[in-house]
């Protein structure tokens, strides 16, 4: 959806699962910029992961990097004293200063990745509850037991700041409920209505979470 609030205009991206294909992604984004949108909330709390390399394509459509060299993350092997420096992956990107995610305990793995890796280099603004805390993850092999297919924990995630080991998950800058009464989209919608709010205020609003923490 693309939202006006107060004449700017708002891109509002529901993202389930960090598919090996991410093509449909470029499409979505090719109109964004053609509606010359100035804010994205990236709507993640459904999102368990999937592909580092979407990842890191959806963060290339977001951020323009100085250049092509510039590492969005790294990948530190567990197992074996290998380091794989992960580039932005060139593209025409929204060239955002900032960005809006919303979050919950199921926003996992290649979600999680996403976040802390765009932190060093745009403003995010976290909405929602806290991640599920998987700073880690693994090469997909061939290898199966029975009806299994196993994937061990291979890497450990670290961003440009050198951050990483997020076990206990992202905690959100502004708390919100998943709104499971209204629609994904809903202006309305508690998650989705905290980040309209912070788009116009610059503040968080209120909400039983903070005012639980408050107490």
């Amino acid at each position: 959806d693309i939202l006006t609030i107060e004449k700017k205009r708002i891109a509002y991206l529901v993202y389930n699962s960090f598919k090996e294909s991410a093509y449909n992604l470029l499409s979505v984004f090719k109109t964004f910029k053609q509606e010359k949108v100035q804010e994205l909330i990236l709507d993640l709390r459904y999102n368990s992961g999937g592909y580092t390399a979407t990842a890191v394509y959806l963060a290339s459509l977001i951020y323009t990097p100085p250049d092509d060299k510039t590492v969005f993350c790294t990948l530190k092997y567990i197992h074996k004293e290998e380091i794989e420096y992960v580039n932005y992956t060139p593209s025409r990107s929204l060239n955002l200063k900032r960005i809006f995610i919303i979050t919950t305990k199921e926003t996992a793995s290649a979600s999680e990745l996403l976040i802390n890796c765009l932190k060093p280099y745009i403003q995010v603004i976290q909405i929602g509850s806290t991640t599920s805390g998987k700073p880690v993850g693994s090469n997909m092999n061939d290898q199966k037991i029975r009806d299994y297919e196993m994937n061990l924990i291979s890497f450990k995630v670290i961003n440009a700041n050198g951050v990483s080991d997020y076990y206990n998950g992202l905690i959100p800058d502004c708390p919100a409920e998943d709104d499971l009464s209204k629609a994904l989209g809903d202006p309305e919608e508690d998650s989705l209505k905290q980040a309209l709010n912070y788009i116009k205020t610059g503040q968080c609003l209120e909400t039983k979470q903070s005012k639980t923490k408050k107490n």
